[in-house]
């Protein structure tokens, strides 16, 4: 009988469950591994012989012919190793064959038969914790981290030796960990003033608001938003996973998120390294954003294109990536924090009429941000440098304490977190009366906002509404929302002078 061990590859990143078949056949010495394997896969053959001979195991004097299934599939991951040598014992006699029947074998082999850890094993486990009638055995060096995976099943190997008595070991069990809050070094208490900034940034991160700000240089974007990330709720279990899958496929990560994403690309980043993609597909940022925050710092200065591309996953939560061969889908549900000084000067929409760009340079600028792109944004922030600085009367955890407050009584209602996915019709039925109706349209036309831009400033004034304890968005939380809008006036005032 062929023996039949269950292990988990990795193809076009995404985790791949791989049978490995083992059949021993009078002839040559020598072994062949079918089934599109990898090179790094190909060349563990020879690893796998030094770690039996070196484990007191004999290396079977027959053609070892290793058959990996489904056979259509090119497989990747160093993990697959443990399961090929598992595979030549039972097939050689040398351990039972029961073992097979309820463990999945993931790791990778050194030379003296010791069982390693291997790049993106995470992704491996989540995956193995899904089946709830295996075990994985996986190397003694990835239990901590196996540990803090809930419902996954373990047993930990320190030496091929112990695959012999492999019933005998002990079961461990994943368990839930505590999530803690995003925790940076800089805070709002290190901010003095700006009140009406930092409430709209708890707003974004509380509702899940995709937020520009633009001002002069030197007036605090970046740490206001740097700060802003640590007001986020902690991930839910499901969240942690998520996030971790993907980490793990794209960077070779080794450990769990804990905390929601901070990514903050280069504004020189190609558009395939932010959306993903390449010849061979994979997550770009905004996938390893998710459940997150994506900040582009210096927005004015990204391409073009990729400012373009930013348009679908920043409103459909979702990355379609199409090649000839391959066709994959990533999740993007992120958050959007951005920055930017609206022209090459950074005076532009300065108080002190201190810009010095010709009209050129400043379309070239504020220009860059398209019609299409600025409708996904909900919160436009325009940023004056303080003429005095003044202590905030609101401390850095008031506003985690508000924003926590806010999160728990949108996912009761929603059952989800944020207001960003709320429709239209959904809106409208939070609207308080025809007052809010009329002055809905009557501002709507003020500030020119498309179908798609009424209901981004509509899901920050029901943001407001949560904020304030209100069941329904009234006429003040409406004004104070489209105040939030003051970007798109000071750009129209600028093509207004130019033409």
């Amino acid at each position: 009988m062929v023996p039949s061990v269950l292990s988990l590859g990795y193809h076009a990143y995404r985790v791949l469950p791989v049978t490995v078949e083992v059949h021993l056949l009078p002839g040559t010495l020598g072994m062949q591994i079918l089934g599109l394997a990898d090179s790094a896969l190909k060349e563990s053959r020879e690893r796998i012989r030094s770690a039996l001979l070196n484990s007191g195991y004999s290396f079977p004097v027959k053609q070892i012919t290793v058959n990996l299934l489904p056979a259509d599939i090119k497989k990747e991951g160093g993990q697959l190793e443990l399961a090929v040598l598992t595979g030549i014992l039972v097939a050689s006699g040398e351990i039972s064959h029961g073992i097979l029947d309820r463990h999945i074998f993931l790791g990778s082999l050194s030379l003296d038969g010791s069982v390693r850890d291997t790049p993106r094993l995470v992704s491996a486990l989540l995956h193995a914790a899904k089946y709830e009638k295996r075990i994985a055995v996986i190397p003694a060096e990835a239990a901590d981290m196996a540990a803090m995976i809930p419902g996954l099943r373990f047993k930990t190997l320190q030496a091929i030796e112990e695959l012999s008595r492999l019933n005998d070991l002990e079961i461990f069990t994943g368990k839930e960990q505590l999530s803690p809050l995003t925790g940076t070094e800089v805070t709002f208490d290190q901010i003095l003033g700006m009140e009406r900034e930092k409430k709209a940034l708890a707003l974004a991160v509380a509702g899940r608001h995709h937020t520009l700000i633009m001002g002069e240089p030197g007036t605090g974007k970046t740490v206001l938003i740097t700060a802003a990330s640590s007001l986020a709720p902690p991930l839910t279990t499901k969240e942690k996973l998520e996030s971790s899958e993907f980490y793990s496929l794209a960077e070779n990560s080794s450990t769990l998120i804990q905390a929601a994403p901070f990514r903050s690309p280069h504004h020189t980043s190609s558009d395939a390294a932010v959306i993903g993609g390449g010849a061979k597909p994979r997550p770009g940022e905004v996938t390893l954003a998710h459940n997150g925050f994506l900040f582009l710092d210096e927005l004015i200065q990204f391409q073009t294109r990729t400012l373009q591309a930013l348009r679908e996953p920043l409103e459909n939560r979702t990355v379609h990536i199409a090649r000839a061969q391959e066709k994959v889908v990533y999740p993007a549900d992120f958050t959007l924090l951005a920055a930017s000084n609206p022209c090459q000067c950074g005076y532009l929409f300065s108080r002190s009429g201190r810009c010095n760009c010709s009209p050129i340079k400043r379309l070239s600028g504020i220009g860059k941000i398209s019609g299409p792109f600025l409708d996904r944004i909900s919160i436009e922030l325009d940023v004056q440098k303080q003429t005095t600085l003044q202590a905030g009367s609101l401390s850095h955890t008031w506003y985690r304490e508000k924003v926590l407050e806010i999160d728990e009584r949108i996912r009761s209602r929603n059952g989800k977190r944020g207001n960003n996915s709320l429709n239209r019709a959904q809106l409208m039925e939070h609207l308080q009366g025809s007052a809010e109706h009329r002055l809905l349209e009557d501002l709507s036309r003020r500030f020119s906002l498309s179908p798609r831009g009424q209901i981004g400033t509509m899901q920050v004034a029901r943001t407001l509404a949560d904020w304030n304890g209100k069941d329904k968005i009234g006429e003040e939380c409406l004004e104070e929302a489209f105040q939030y809008r003051s970007i798109r006036l000071l750009a129209m005032s600028v093509f207004s002078e130019a033409a």
